[in-house]
């Protein structure tokens, strides 16, 4: 069986700073969110910084639709959204944690964001 992972990416400058940060999630919220992804059986993070929010789970994509349904239950903005599949997951995360999505290429504070994210 082949390892599935599944992202979808609200990140600057495809969607407006306006849209990103109505897909922003307390801890509060996002603490109580885990736990229901974790009841789903489902392994999964988020990466929320000012330019981006960066959805991803292990899984095929209706993993990663039921994280969505978990996070945003009013499907806000979910359309906008860029989908991805297993190693372009992993060639993008690798280039978020890098900094090299950045405005400021290399930028370390990213990293730092990405570590608490799967933490």
């Amino acid at each position: 069986m082949a390892f599935r992972i599944s992202s979808l990416t609200f990140a600057h400058p495809d969607i407006s700073s306006g849209d990103r940060a109505r897909l922003a999630l307390t801890d509060d919220v996002l603490t109580a969110a885990y736990r229901r992804v974790s009841e789903a059986g489902i392994d999964a993070f988020v990466l929320s910084t000012c330019l981006r929010v960066e959805i991803v789970s292990v899984g095929c994509d209706a993993a990663l639709d039921r994280v969505m349904e978990i996070l945003y239950p009013d499907g806000a903005l979910l359309a906008s959204g860029v989908r991805r599949r297993d190693s372009d997951v992993l060639l993008h995360l690798y280039r978020v944690a890098a900094g090299l999505d950045s405005p400021v290429v290399g930028e370390p504070e990213v990293l730092a964001q990405f570590r608490h994210a799967i933490d």
